[in-house]
């Protein structure tokens, strides 16, 4: 399971849709839009995810990526 995770993580971040795309935190599958959160020029799902986890967070509230 954990494989098939990480084989559709890559595929979406390497795929860029039109209008959206892969929140830039490394372990999280969300898609991003015009509400992304941008730091440094990178976009992401939620503050959880810009911060990088930064409480421990064990998931942004879309998936499971603090885990």
């Amino acid at each position: 399971m954990l494989e098939w995770i990480c084989e559709r993580h890559m595929s979406l971040k390497e795929n860029t849709m039109s209008e959206e795309t892969v929140c830039a935190c490394p372990k999280c599958v969300c898609e991003v839009g015009e509400s992304a959160i941008e730091v440094d020029g990178k976009a992401y799902c939620s503050d959880i995810c810009a911060s990088n986890h930064a409480q421990g967070e064990k998931e942004c509230g879309h998936c499971a990526c603090g885990k």
